[in-house]
């Protein structure tokens, strides 16, 4: 069988805006499509989720935040008085493995719990909301996807640096490996298009002015791939140290069942793949033993691309070249 070319990866996912490939920290393929370019940042949708872990991380390697055994509401004590046992009972680390049980009472077509992301947005104070949703419905330590809890990470470091997060990665994250810092962007209004468009920009907030935990951020493809190559080198960025090692270790290591703190970890044609994962095809991959980092971005349409035969197409690509 002939090695299909990564033009014919577009022709099978067309809704892609980019691929890109490095190998032994050397770009092996850089490739835009739909009049997308290497200049323009794209929204990476749930990617957001696996950048704060990162970013809890150092805040853990700081001493801003003790432990991944804190409890949530100690952070939150202003909310704590009217909690429940079960509530009081929810911790960091539940909300990094998403075990935390959330009331999703809401239904999707096909039956699953639906986020109510939509309910989320309308509301005055989302961190008091959230809450509010903490601790009911499901079982704690029985993964539940949840882009809410995400939100109280956010939350946790803007309490205990003093900085929005934004204003925290740019200094902490982006700023050491090289990424231009992310702009601060005035929210005057939270509809659909300003906080999930695939035109946003910058990372959008709350009413508060608390970044969103779960989605949010527009990143340019390679700075991506700077991240990829953080979670690569375990921590570090050419030669210096930003997170841990014992920190990378941990978020890229199965913790429940696929998945690690906010990484998801899966097994494909052989190789252990640790990848942030957005709607819309929007990937961060590392893949240690092929010594490779793939990163996509993607249009957020209705039938989002299947991002696992993605990456499994993108790795037999690799293995046959």
């Amino acid at each position: 069988m002939m090695v299909k070319p990564i033009e014919q990866i577009y022709k099978e996912f067309p809704t892609l805006n980019s691929v890109l490939i490095m190998k032994n920290d050397q770009m092996s393929n850089e490739s835009y499509f739909n009049g997308y370019t290497s200049s323009m940042p794209q929204h990476l949708a749930s990617v957001t989720k696996s950048i704060m872990s990162l970013l809890v991380g150092i805040a853990i390697d700081q001493g801003l935040i003790h432990s991944v055994e804190d409890k949530v509401l100690d952070y939150f004590p202003e909310h704590a008085s009217h909690a429940t046992m079960i509530q009081k009972s929810i911790r960091i680390k539940h909300l990094l493995t998403m075990t935390a049980p959330f009331a999703f009472s809401m239904k999707s077509m096909d039956g699953r719990p639906f986020e109510p992301l939509d309910r989320l947005r309308r509301q005055k104070d989302w961190v008091k909301y959230i809450i509010s949703l903490m601790g009911k419905g499901n079982l704690t330590n029985r993964f539940q996807y949840s882009t809410p809890s995400t939100h109280l990470l956010s939350a946790v470091i803007t309490k205990t640096s003093g900085q929005s997060a934004r204003t925290f990665a740019n200094e902490n994250l982006f700023s050491p490996i090289g990424i231009d810092a992310i702009e601060a962007i005035q929210m005057t209004s939270f509809k659909l298009e300003d906080l999930f468009g695939e035109q946003m920009n910058g990372w959008v907030h709350d009413p508060q002015g608390i970044n969103t935990g779960g989605w949010g951020i527009a990143l340019i493809p390679r700075a991506m791939i700077q991240l990829g190559q953080l979670i690569m080198h375990e921590g570090q960025f050419k030669g210096q140290r930003v997170i841990s090692k014992e920190w990378i270790e941990s978020a890229t290591k199965e913790q429940v069942e696929g998945y690690g703190y906010l990484w998801w970890i899966k097994e494909i044609r052989g190789f252990n793949v640790s990848a942030a994962l957005g709607y819309g095809g929007n990937i961060i991959a590392c893949i240690p033993k092929l010594d490779a980092i793939v990163v996509t971005t993607g249009q957020m349409r209705r039938k989002s691309v299947d991002p696992w035969a993605l990456l499994d197409r993108i790795i037999q690509m690799i293995l046959l070249q």
